[in-house]
Protein backbone atom coordinates (compact mmCIF):
# COMPACT_ATOMS: atom_id res chain seq x y z
CA UNK A 1 0.00 0.00 0.00
CA UNK A 2 1.74 3.17 -1.71
CA UNK A 3 5.27 1.16 -1.50
CA UNK A 4 5.03 0.50 2.30
CA UNK A 5 5.19 -2.76 3.77
CA UNK A 6 2.29 -3.80 6.03
CA UNK A 7 2.75 -7.13 8.73
CA UNK A 8 -0.45 -8.99 10.36
CA UNK A 9 -1.23 -7.66 13.15
CA UNK A 10 -4.39 -9.81 14.77
CA UNK A 11 -7.55 -10.97 13.92
CA UNK A 12 -9.95 -7.71 14.67
CA UNK A 13 -13.98 -9.09 15.16
CA UNK A 14 -16.57 -6.18 14.04
CA UNK A 15 -19.81 -6.06 14.28
CA UNK A 16 -21.80 -5.15 11.07
CA UNK A 17 -25.25 -4.21 10.12
CA UNK A 18 -26.46 -5.99 7.41
CA UNK A 19 -29.50 -6.06 5.49
CA UNK A 20 -30.25 -9.16 7.39
CA UNK A 21 -29.50 -8.01 10.85
CA UNK A 22 -26.12 -7.38 12.99
CA UNK A 23 -23.49 -9.80 11.49
CA UNK A 24 -20.14 -10.10 13.13
CA UNK A 25 -16.96 -10.80 11.37
CA UNK A 26 -13.51 -11.87 11.99
CA UNK A 27 -11.21 -9.60 10.02
CA UNK A 28 -7.36 -9.27 9.36
CA UNK A 29 -5.61 -6.66 10.56
CA UNK A 30 -2.55 -5.28 8.90
CA UNK A 31 -0.51 -2.41 10.05
CA UNK A 32 3.44 -1.23 9.04
CA UNK A 33 6.01 -1.52 11.83
CA UNK A 34 6.11 2.20 12.45
CA UNK A 35 2.12 1.64 13.62
CA UNK A 36 -0.55 4.07 12.34
CA UNK A 37 -2.97 3.55 10.48
CA UNK A 38 -4.43 -0.19 9.81
CA UNK A 39 -5.52 -1.53 6.68
CA UNK A 40 -8.09 -4.23 6.89
CA UNK A 41 -8.32 -6.19 3.16
CA UNK A 42 -12.17 -7.83 3.99
CA UNK A 43 -13.22 -4.05 4.38
CA UNK A 44 -11.48 -2.63 1.22
CA UNK A 45 -13.15 -5.58 -0.78
CA UNK A 46 -16.42 -4.99 -0.24
CA UNK A 47 -16.21 -1.26 -0.09
CA UNK A 48 -16.93 -0.77 4.29
CA UNK A 49 -13.88 1.18 4.84
CA UNK A 50 -14.54 2.94 7.77
CA UNK A 51 -18.19 1.57 7.21
CA UNK A 52 -20.61 0.23 10.04
CA UNK A 53 -23.31 -0.51 7.87
CA UNK A 54 -24.09 -2.10 4.78
CA UNK A 55 -24.39 -0.05 1.23
CA UNK A 56 -28.02 -1.61 1.14
CA UNK A 57 -28.74 -0.86 4.78
CA UNK A 58 -27.18 3.04 4.08
CA UNK A 59 -29.51 3.28 0.97
CA UNK A 60 -32.94 2.26 2.94
CA UNK A 61 -32.19 4.97 5.90
CA UNK A 62 -31.17 7.52 3.88
CA UNK A 63 -33.71 7.11 1.26
CA UNK A 64 -36.28 7.10 4.65
CA UNK A 65 -34.56 9.84 5.92
CA UNK A 66 -35.18 12.04 3.19
CA UNK A 67 -38.53 11.98 4.01
CA UNK A 68 -38.95 11.42 7.67
CA UNK A 69 -37.18 12.74 10.57
CA UNK A 70 -34.02 10.03 12.50
CA UNK A 71 -36.41 9.18 15.14
CA UNK A 72 -39.33 8.31 12.66
CA UNK A 73 -36.98 6.21 10.61
CA UNK A 74 -35.65 4.76 13.70
CA UNK A 75 -39.17 3.32 14.65
CA UNK A 76 -40.16 2.67 11.10
CA UNK A 77 -37.06 0.31 10.49
CA UNK A 78 -37.48 -0.96 14.39
CA UNK A 79 -41.50 -2.50 12.78
CA UNK A 80 -40.54 -3.65 9.71
CA UNK A 81 -36.98 -4.37 8.72
CA UNK A 82 -34.39 -6.91 10.38
CA UNK A 83 -31.75 -4.08 10.89
CA UNK A 84 -32.70 -1.25 13.47
CA UNK A 85 -30.11 1.42 13.63
CA UNK A 86 -30.72 4.09 16.41
CA UNK A 87 -31.74 7.84 15.48
CA UNK A 88 -28.11 9.07 16.25
CA UNK A 89 -26.88 6.38 13.54
CA UNK A 90 -29.20 7.68 11.02
CA UNK A 91 -28.01 11.29 12.02
CA UNK A 92 -24.59 9.70 11.75
CA UNK A 93 -25.13 8.24 7.88
CA UNK A 94 -27.13 11.52 6.84
CA UNK A 95 -24.27 13.61 7.86
CA UNK A 96 -22.01 11.48 5.97
CA UNK A 97 -23.89 11.20 2.69
CA UNK A 98 -24.36 14.58 2.41
CA UNK A 99 -20.94 15.66 2.87
CA UNK A 100 -20.33 13.08 0.05
CA UNK A 101 -22.83 14.81 -1.70
CA UNK A 102 -21.15 18.16 -1.36
CA UNK A 103 -17.65 16.73 -2.71
CA UNK A 104 -19.37 16.08 -5.61
CA UNK A 105 -20.98 19.01 -6.51
CA UNK A 106 -20.62 17.65 -10.80
CA UNK A 107 -22.77 14.50 -9.96
CA UNK A 108 -26.54 16.33 -10.93
CA UNK A 109 -25.10 18.06 -14.11
CA UNK A 110 -23.49 14.81 -15.40
CA UNK A 111 -26.98 13.10 -14.42
CA UNK A 112 -29.26 15.26 -15.86
CA UNK A 113 -26.82 15.32 -18.96
CA UNK A 114 -27.58 11.70 -20.07
CA UNK A 115 -31.51 12.29 -19.53
CA UNK A 116 -33.44 12.14 -22.89
CA UNK A 117 -36.41 14.92 -23.13
CA UNK A 118 -39.92 13.25 -23.17
CA UNK A 119 -40.97 12.42 -26.14
CA UNK A 120 -43.04 15.80 -27.61
CA UNK A 121 -41.70 18.07 -25.26
CA UNK A 122 -41.53 21.72 -26.49
CA UNK A 123 -40.71 24.18 -24.01
CA UNK A 124 -38.21 23.52 -20.70
CA UNK A 125 -39.27 26.28 -17.86
CA UNK A 126 -37.35 26.65 -15.28
CA UNK A 127 -38.84 28.44 -12.30
CA UNK A 128 -37.52 30.17 -9.27
CA UNK A 129 -38.99 30.89 -5.87
CA UNK A 130 -38.11 30.80 -2.31
CA UNK A 131 -39.08 28.63 0.58
CA UNK A 132 -38.28 29.92 4.20
CA UNK A 133 -36.54 27.25 6.73
CA UNK A 134 -36.19 28.13 10.06
CA UNK A 135 -32.25 28.08 10.92
CA UNK A 136 -30.70 27.51 14.48
CA UNK A 137 -28.56 30.25 14.68
CA UNK A 138 -28.77 34.08 15.68
CA UNK A 139 -30.83 36.64 13.68
CA UNK A 140 -32.61 39.86 13.20
CA UNK A 141 -36.32 39.98 15.39
CA UNK A 142 -39.02 40.34 12.84
CA UNK A 143 -42.76 41.22 12.55
CA UNK A 144 -44.57 43.95 14.76
CA UNK A 145 -42.74 45.63 18.00
CA UNK A 146 -44.48 44.16 21.38
CA UNK A 147 -46.73 46.10 23.24
CA UNK A 148 -45.79 44.98 26.47
CA UNK A 149 -43.04 46.55 28.45
CA UNK A 150 -39.69 44.60 28.54
CA UNK A 151 -36.90 43.61 30.22
CA UNK A 152 -33.42 44.38 29.27
CA UNK A 153 -32.68 40.44 28.33
CA UNK A 154 -36.18 40.70 26.01
CA UNK A 155 -35.13 43.72 24.29
CA UNK A 156 -32.43 43.05 22.77
CA UNK A 157 -32.59 42.88 19.06
CA UNK A 158 -31.32 39.38 18.13
CA UNK A 159 -33.64 36.21 17.66
CA UNK A 160 -32.11 32.54 18.72
CA UNK A 161 -33.52 31.59 15.46
CA UNK A 162 -33.79 33.46 11.88
CA UNK A 163 -35.38 32.32 8.79
CA UNK A 164 -33.39 31.93 5.54
CA UNK A 165 -34.48 31.71 2.17
CA UNK A 166 -33.84 27.87 0.68
CA UNK A 167 -35.79 32.77 -4.04
CA UNK A 168 -39.06 36.34 -9.38
CA UNK A 169 -42.26 35.29 -10.43
CA UNK A 170 -45.24 37.65 -11.42
CA UNK A 171 -47.32 36.96 -7.96
CA UNK A 172 -44.12 38.49 -6.15
CA UNK A 173 -43.61 40.96 -8.09
CA UNK A 174 -46.76 42.38 -7.83
CA UNK A 175 -46.31 41.97 -3.96
CA UNK A 176 -43.31 44.14 -4.03
CA UNK A 177 -45.40 46.75 -6.33
CA UNK A 178 -48.33 47.14 -3.69
CA UNK A 179 -45.51 47.48 -0.91
CA UNK A 180 -44.23 50.43 -3.19
CA UNK A 181 -47.76 51.73 -3.69
CA UNK A 182 -48.34 51.78 -0.15
CA UNK A 183 -44.64 53.63 0.99
CA UNK A 184 -45.68 56.57 -1.42
CA UNK A 185 -49.07 57.20 -1.08
CA UNK A 186 -49.95 55.50 2.18
CA UNK A 187 -51.81 52.69 2.84
CA UNK A 188 -55.26 52.35 1.45
CA UNK A 189 -54.92 55.71 -0.11
CA UNK A 190 -57.10 55.77 -3.88
CA UNK A 191 -53.92 57.29 -5.92
CA UNK A 192 -52.22 54.24 -4.58
CA UNK A 193 -54.29 51.63 -5.71
CA UNK A 194 -54.69 53.61 -9.07
CA UNK A 195 -50.72 53.48 -9.11
CA UNK A 196 -50.52 49.97 -8.47
CA UNK A 197 -53.33 48.98 -10.72
CA UNK A 198 -51.34 50.87 -14.00
CA UNK A 199 -47.93 49.13 -13.60
CA UNK A 200 -49.49 45.84 -13.10
CA UNK A 201 -50.61 46.06 -16.15
CA UNK A 202 -48.01 47.57 -17.81
CA UNK A 203 -45.01 45.14 -16.03
CA UNK A 204 -47.13 41.89 -17.74
CA UNK A 205 -48.06 44.12 -21.27
CA UNK A 206 -45.29 46.51 -21.99
CA UNK A 207 -41.84 46.23 -23.09
CA UNK A 208 -39.13 47.77 -20.64
CA UNK A 209 -41.65 48.26 -17.87
CA UNK A 210 -39.63 48.45 -15.10
CA UNK A 211 -37.78 50.89 -16.52
CA UNK A 212 -40.77 53.70 -16.43
CA UNK A 213 -41.83 52.21 -12.89
CA UNK A 214 -38.18 53.03 -11.64
CA UNK A 215 -38.87 56.43 -13.02
CA UNK A 216 -42.36 56.80 -11.67
CA UNK A 217 -41.13 55.86 -8.18
CA UNK A 218 -37.90 58.10 -8.01
CA UNK A 219 -40.73 61.23 -9.83
CA UNK A 220 -42.84 60.56 -6.74
CA UNK A 221 -40.36 60.26 -3.71
CA UNK A 222 -38.99 63.65 -4.61
CA UNK A 223 -42.76 65.05 -5.01
CA UNK A 224 -43.80 63.56 -2.02
CA UNK A 225 -43.16 64.29 1.66
CA UNK A 226 -42.49 60.81 3.14
CA UNK A 227 -41.67 59.61 6.58
CA UNK A 228 -38.43 58.32 6.96
CA UNK A 229 -39.78 54.98 7.45
CA UNK A 230 -41.68 55.17 4.06
CA UNK A 231 -38.64 56.39 2.44
CA UNK A 232 -36.63 53.36 3.87
CA UNK A 233 -39.41 51.35 2.74
CA UNK A 234 -39.61 52.17 -0.28
CA UNK A 235 -35.56 52.21 -0.92
CA UNK A 236 -36.25 48.21 -0.57
CA UNK A 237 -39.00 48.08 -3.33
CA UNK A 238 -37.14 49.96 -5.45
CA UNK A 239 -33.70 47.86 -4.69
CA UNK A 240 -35.71 44.74 -5.53
CA UNK A 241 -37.23 46.02 -9.13
CA UNK A 242 -33.73 47.12 -10.48
CA UNK A 243 -31.96 44.35 -9.19
CA UNK A 244 -34.49 42.35 -10.89
CA UNK A 245 -35.68 44.03 -14.04
CA UNK A 246 -34.04 41.20 -16.21
CA UNK A 247 -36.03 38.54 -14.76
CA UNK A 248 -39.32 40.43 -15.68
CA UNK A 249 -39.69 40.35 -18.90
CA UNK A 250 -43.03 39.35 -18.69
CA UNK A 251 -44.37 40.47 -22.28
CA UNK A 252 -41.95 37.92 -23.62
CA UNK A 253 -42.50 35.44 -21.31
CA UNK A 254 -46.23 35.49 -22.15
CA UNK A 255 -45.83 35.41 -26.01
CA UNK A 256 -43.30 32.53 -25.55
CA UNK A 257 -46.06 30.84 -23.75
CA UNK A 258 -44.05 30.61 -20.43
CA UNK A 259 -46.05 30.23 -17.07
CA UNK A 260 -44.88 34.07 -15.05
CA UNK A 261 -46.90 32.60 -12.26
CA UNK A 262 -45.64 30.99 -9.52
CA UNK A 263 -47.94 27.79 -8.77
CA UNK A 264 -46.12 25.34 -10.14
CA UNK A 265 -42.78 26.10 -8.59
CA UNK A 266 -44.28 27.19 -5.28
CA UNK A 267 -45.85 23.14 -5.47
CA UNK A 268 -42.64 22.22 -5.76
CA UNK A 269 -41.42 24.58 -2.94
CA UNK A 270 -43.90 22.83 -0.38
CA UNK A 271 -42.77 19.28 -1.93
CA UNK A 272 -39.31 19.78 -1.67
CA UNK A 273 -38.86 21.68 1.46
CA UNK A 274 -42.09 22.36 3.58
CA UNK A 275 -43.37 18.69 3.52
CA UNK A 276 -40.04 18.45 5.64
CA UNK A 277 -38.39 21.06 6.29
CA UNK A 278 -40.57 23.05 8.29
CA UNK A 279 -42.94 20.90 10.28
CA UNK A 280 -43.45 21.83 14.00
CA UNK A 281 -40.27 22.69 16.50
CA UNK A 282 -38.10 22.11 13.53
CA UNK A 283 -34.89 24.29 13.66
CA UNK A 284 -32.18 23.55 11.40
CA UNK A 285 -28.40 24.02 11.02
CA UNK A 286 -27.13 25.18 7.52
CA UNK A 287 -24.98 21.99 6.67
CA UNK A 288 -27.84 19.80 8.31
CA UNK A 289 -30.30 21.50 6.37
CA UNK A 290 -28.79 21.22 3.62
CA UNK A 291 -27.50 17.11 4.08
CA UNK A 292 -31.45 16.32 3.98
CA UNK A 293 -32.42 18.55 1.41
CA UNK A 294 -29.81 17.11 -0.88
CA UNK A 295 -31.24 13.48 -0.70
CA UNK A 296 -34.78 14.57 -0.96
CA UNK A 297 -33.92 16.63 -4.54
CA UNK A 298 -32.73 13.03 -5.61
CA UNK A 299 -35.19 11.34 -4.07
CA UNK A 300 -38.14 13.75 -5.29
CA UNK A 301 -36.41 14.19 -9.00
CA UNK A 302 -36.56 10.60 -9.54
CA UNK A 303 -32.99 10.38 -9.75
CA UNK A 304 -32.47 8.68 -6.63
CA UNK A 305 -31.73 5.36 -8.21
CA UNK A 306 -29.02 6.93 -10.65
CA UNK A 307 -27.16 9.37 -7.90
CA UNK A 308 -27.23 6.27 -5.44
CA UNK A 309 -24.93 4.04 -8.45
CA UNK A 310 -22.94 6.50 -8.93
CA UNK A 311 -22.05 7.09 -4.77
CA UNK A 312 -21.73 3.32 -5.13
CA UNK A 313 -19.28 3.37 -7.89
CA UNK A 314 -17.66 6.02 -6.62
CA UNK A 315 -17.41 4.80 -2.73
CA UNK A 316 -15.84 1.56 -4.03
CA UNK A 317 -13.20 3.04 -6.67
CA UNK A 318 -12.14 5.71 -3.53
CA UNK A 319 -12.14 2.83 -1.36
Amino acid sequence: MKGEVYRWKMVSPKEFLTVGGPMVLSRSLYQTDAGGECYVPLDVAWGMVGQFATVEVREAVLFAVAQLTPREVEALLEKCAPFHPSSAAVHAMTQEMGQWLEAHPELPEEIRGEEESPAGTRVLVAGLDGVNVLLAEPGPKRGRPAERPQGAAEAGEASPTCYKNAMVDFYHATEHLSKAAEALFGKGSEKGAQWYEKYRRRLQRKRHAVTGLLRSIDYYSQQRKLSSSRREALATERTFFENNQDRMDYRRFRRRGWPIGSGPVEAAGKTLVKVRMCRSGMRWSRPGGQYVLSLRTYLKSERWDTMWQRYKALAQTAG
